[in-house]
């Protein structure tokens, strides 16, 4: 068993940042072409 040090808690609170930072960016985009589809038709 690997004991967990504080520079992997911080690794994995940068991911989850990151993760959170691309969900974000894709819901804004899938919005955004939502949005201009539903104007062109």
């Amino acid at each position: 068993m690997v004991t967990p040090s504080p520079n992997d808690d911080e690794t994995i609170r940068r991911m989850n940042s990151l993760r959170t930072q691309n969900n974000t960016l894709q819901i804004f985009l899938t919005d955004y072409n939502l949005t201009r589809n539903s104007i062109w038709n």
